[in-house]
């Protein structure tokens, strides 16, 4: 899934020099709802571009969005593993994607967490990781630094990450314990 249509040329142009053929493209931004909303644009960097409006002049375009629970609702299969990097939009990916994550439940998910913009789109972090601990996920810590992870509690998440300090992380969830 990926709303910006340079992004998305990139994107595919990538699948098909690598060959691969077993995967689906979809032009569309993923969210707990589905409709149009705004892609506000960022000039420095197309790997920040936000579903919702920071406050600093950014252009913007109309896009497409889905739940995907809607997109996966007639899906037979095994979904194994989903990667969430939307910009502070995580909580409410997670919120439209339930059903998903109850149906499998050896899904295992990598996640950007990144409070300010969390609370800057309008959902609350802890409600979202108390949601994926709900669900059964352990959260780990990914330290990029070292190349290890440590499971953290909520807590530890919300005393670490904070809006103060405009940080985050990416998290690793299971629930599978790792250690």
């Amino acid at each position: 899934f990926e709303p910006d249509p340079e992004n998305f040329a990139i994107l595919k142009k990538n699948v098909e020099i690598n060959g691969y053929k077993n995967v689906v493209l979809v032009q569309k931004a993923v969210s707990n709802e589905a409709g149009t909303l705004k892609l506000f644009l960022s000039e420095d960097n197309s790997g920040d571009h936000r579903i919702y409006d920071w406050k600093d002049g950014r252009k913007f375009i109309e896009v497409q969005t889905v739940r995907l629970d809607d997109f996966f609702k007639d899906h037979t299969g095994k979904i194994d593993f989903i990667k969430i990097d939307t910009q502070g939009v995580e909580g409410a990916v997670i919120q439209g994607a339930v059903s998903i994550l109850q149906k499998n439940q050896d899904i295992e998910m990598v996640m950007e967490f990144w409070p300010k913009g969390e609370t800057v789109f309008g959902t609350n972090p802890e409600e979202h990781l108390k949601m994926l601990a709900d669900l059964g996920f352990k959260l780990y810590d990914i330290d990029e630094k070292d190349s290890k992870t440590k499971q953290l509690s909520i807590e530890q998440y919300l005393e670490k990450y904070t809006v103060e300090k405009d940080n985050g992380t990416n998290i690793f969830l299971s629930r599978k314990s790792m250690e």
